[in-house]
């Protein structure tokens, strides 16, 4: 039962997510369950900006405090412009990864000092106990190699988004 309830609030976690980059980016593409940049990997919250021309933004969703530094690592290491880990407060143990907003983990940012993960805060408020999702510490732009803009036009052009604004 506690698997499920996990997948739930992941799940939920996604939509909050991709409710939130459709307000801040500009005409993003969405994709959940990403295969990004290779099948090998997986990344919860794929958005390209302006229409799957612009840039990366990845999101991993922590549920617990579980494998945090693992998952850490592997953000930094992601091809991605902006970076996020999205976790929950939910008023229990699970409140928050880090012991303050106000002073980000050392563990977010970049080895060269380019770039840092940014935090995002999942949390029930909305009309209905909908899940709200808000950024804590806003993401740095991580360097990132010159073929990334090619990857991400193969990508787009192979996969569909499961978000996409249409004019």
């Amino acid at each position: 039962m506690a698997e499920m309830r996990s997948g739930i609030l992941e799940g939920r976690g996604k939509n909050a997510v991709a409710q939130l980059f459709s307000q801040k980016l500009i005409v993003p593409k969405i994709f959940f369950d990403a295969r990004w940049p290779s099948r090998t990997t997986h990344v919860d919250v794929l958005a390209v900006d302006r229409s799957g021309a612009g840039d990366v933004h990845a999101v991993e969703i922590k549920v617990s405090k579980h494998q945090l530094a693992t998952t850490i690592r592997n953000l930094i290491r992601l091809p991605a412009q902006y970076k996020y880990l999205a976790y929950f407060n939910l008023g229990d143990e699970q409140g928050t990864l880090f012991a303050s907003d106000s002073e980000p983990d050392r563990r977010l940012y970049a080895p060269d000092g380019l770039g840092r993960i940014g935090t995002i805060c999942l949390y029930q408020g909305g009309p209905g106990d909908a899940l709200i999702a808000q950024i804590m510490i806003e993401p740095e732009r991580f360097q990132v190699p010159p073929t990334l803009y090619k990857e991400i036009d193969r990508y787009v052009d192979k996969h569909t988004p499961d978000i996409a604004i249409r004019p």
